[in-house]
């Protein structure tokens, strides 16, 4: 690391915590997450953007880290998988799918969970389809995680 290094860094907001990263030394969201900050949750699937696995929350509309630079998010809030969980809406997620037996290996959980909890929180009529538009589960079980998120959202608008 060279001694300007430091003045290279960007504030990012992660979780609720303001945070230091270098653009030049993480290549993408996804690997600062992961590797800077131990926040393992976000996975590493395709790294083209197509799966899904990698989806954080950025200032709450859902993106796949895999594809977007450190630079990109100066200043802007990322919400991972890990805080989600600890939320009411992001319990009742996690509810839903453990409920339905919706995970076989579970790798692809993590993305569904923050883009099921990104429509919940953005889409004025929310949808269980659009929901997961952008994620991939090769397991099997994608009926099952349909089931899970459509009785999450008919939780949710039954509360609204």
């Amino acid at each position: 690391m060279n001694m300007d290094a430091k003045s290279d860094n960007i504030a990012v907001i992660v979780n609720e915590q303001e945070r230091s990263a270098n653009p030049k030394e993480h290549s993408n969201v996804m690997f600062y997450l992961r590797n800077e900050l131990q926040l393992t949750g976000t996975k590493e699937g395709c790294a083209l953007g197509n799966c899904g696995a990698c989806t954080v929350l950025v200032d709450n509309i859902a993106v796949q880290s895999c594809q977007l630079s450190v630079g990109a998010v100066a200043k802007q809030d990322i919400t991972t998988v890990e805080h989600i969980v600890d939320t009411p809406l992001g319990k009742q997620i996690v509810e839903a799918l453990a409920h339905h037996d919706a995970a076989q290996c579970g790798y692809c959980l993590p993305g569904i969970v923050v883009s099921a909890y990104a429509e919940l929180l953005n889409a004025g009529n929310p949808n269980a389809i659009d929901a997961l538009e952008r994620n991939l589960c090769r397991c099997g079980t994608h009926s099952r995680i349909l089931k899970a998120l459509t009785d999450v959202i008919s939780t949710h608008r039954a509360a609204t």
